[in-house]
């Protein structure tokens, strides 16, 4: 009677077929692995690109920043009221955008005048027609005028020792988001 106690499995053992329990090993195996090899992958060091492999290999065009420059973003998106027209039945302007700005000391200086900045270009984008800003000529004339108010009120004054005049800080205005409603 004992033998034939030990011939029969439990109750609660689940007995797997071979083939099955051998994919599952395999699968789990391949998990593991491919992980492993993701992660040492991704973790590498990227090697320096060369000028050369930069030319235009980013679609930036020639909107890359000057040498030694930088982007300022500006967290909130602006709304301002478009001018009431017949033809067109939109009333804001939601719209952001990014400085680029000569380099990161021009950054931070920006910054810290976040509400003199914001007010120029409120002042700016305030009541403008949706008809000349919503096509691509009428986006970059009004950069061009964000961009020249913004280095009128952030050039620092000329050197009283040298006469040097100071270097404008912004470089070119881009609207990463324009939205009329």
């Amino acid at each position: 009677m004992a033998e034939s106690e030990k011939a029969t499995p439990s109750r609660g053992a689940v007995a797997l077929p071979l083939p099955l329990l051998i994919g599952i090993v395999l699968a789990v195996a391949l998990l593991v692995g491919g992980g492993s090899v993701a992660a040492i992958l991704l973790l590498q060091p990227k090697a320096p690109v060369s000028a050369e492999q930069t030319d235009d290999a980013d679609g930036m065009g020639d909107e890359r920043p000057a040498e030694g420059g930088a982007f300022y973003s500006i967290e909130d998106p602006f709304i301002v009221n478009l001018e009431p027209s017949q033809e067109f039945p939109y009333s804001y302007l939601k719209f952001a955008i990014s400085l680029e700005v000569t380099d990161t000391q021009a950054a931070d200086a920006l910054g810290a005048k976040l509400p003199k900045l914001k007010s120029i270009i409120n002042g700016i984008m305030n009541n403008v027609a949706y008809a000349s800003i919503s096509t691509e000529a009428g986006q970059r004339k009004y950069a061009t005028k964000l961009l020249e108010a913004l280095n009128v009120a952030f050039t620092p004054p000329a050197d009283p020792k040298t006469g040097k005049a100071g270097t404008p800080p912004v470089v070119q205005v881009h609207f990463t988001t324009l939205v009329a409603q």
